[in-house]
């Protein structure tokens, strides 16, 4: 060590030591969770992969009104993130994310009517996808979600097929999904990138990747945050007993983010829940 003139005050080695805490609030991840009597619940992460979820905290009741919630950008211990929830009557809600870590949404904003028409709707980079009974994919672009109550872009059709899956995981950061077949397998489809003169330029998944079987042991399939302390987002799964699964996310060349073969059980009791997302 020396002053400012140069001249050595000080020589010996020296050591560092770090006290590793709960990182900040907008660096951790939500999951949410909707009971049957239709109160919102929402799991704060804990930056710690051996615990990765704190214990849960209210949101509000009500949501039961919803057969549908999806979310569509990021949510953080903050209070950021955007979702929209549509209701009965087949009305589609945008729930803007308020900032407010103890009431994370807005209050609602009616985007439009006519959604009951498709059988499963998830996240697309900040946009939708949504499957009508036919088996056809739509893409609904985002807008930038500045305009709630006209978030997307009119819909684009992506191909039909899609009523071989009985669950359909889309991911809010990026174009990728993960598809879940009949007989319990799990597909991967990448992005696309545009093709000079096709039919649907930007939007075409790329052909799908198998990932693996077993995963109709679930009756729920997520992707959450960034939960195992890894960089990428992690996927949950609800087994028939209560008991939650978190498989870390995996950014597969070619494939999109996928789960990792393995597997760890965090958390039991989830069985009261209808929706996890």
């Amino acid at each position: 060590m020396t002053d400012g003139a140069g001249a050595v005050i000080g020589s010996g080695p020296v050591a560092f030591r770090f006290a590793e805490g709960t990182p900040e609030n907008y660096r951790r991840t939500t999951v949410l969770a909707r009971d049957k009597a239709g109160v919102l619940w929402q799991y704060e992460s804990t930056g710690r992969p051996d615990m990765p979820l704190k214990a849960r905290e209210r949101i509000g009741g009500g949501w039961n009104a919803y057969t549908s919630i999806t979310t569509l950008t990021h949510r953080t211990a903050a209070g950021e993130g955007d979702l929209v929830a549509r209701d009965k009557a087949g009305v589609l809600w945008f729930y803007k994310g308020s900032g407010n870590p103890d009431a994370p949404f807005k209050p609602r904003v009616r985007v439009g009517g006519g959604w009951n028409t498709y059988t499963a709707i998830t996240s697309r980079a900040g946009g939708l996808v949504a499957r009508d009974k036919a088996g056809v994919l739509w893409h609904y672009n985002a807008t930038g979600h500045d305009a709630p109550r006209a978030p997307f872009d009119p819909r684009q059709n992506i191909g039909g097929g899609w009523n071989a899956y009985t669950a359909l995981v889309g991911n809010w950061s990026d174009l990728t999904a993960v598809a879940r077949d009949g007989a319990g397998v799990l597909w991967s489809y990448g992005f696309d990138y545009p093709i000079p003169g096709g039919d649907f330029p930007g939007l075409e998944y790329a052909p799908r990747v198998r990932v693996g079987g077993g995963w109709n042991v679930y009756d729920r399939i997520a992707l959450a945050g960034q939960l195992s302390g890894s960089s990428e987002s992690d996927f949950l799964a609800r087994d028939a007993q209560g008991y939650l699964w978190l498989y870390e996310g995996v950014d597969r060349a070619g494939g999109g983010l996928v789960p990792s073969p393995t597997r760890r059980q965090i958390g039991w009791g989830w069985g009261i829940y209808d929706k996890i997302l």
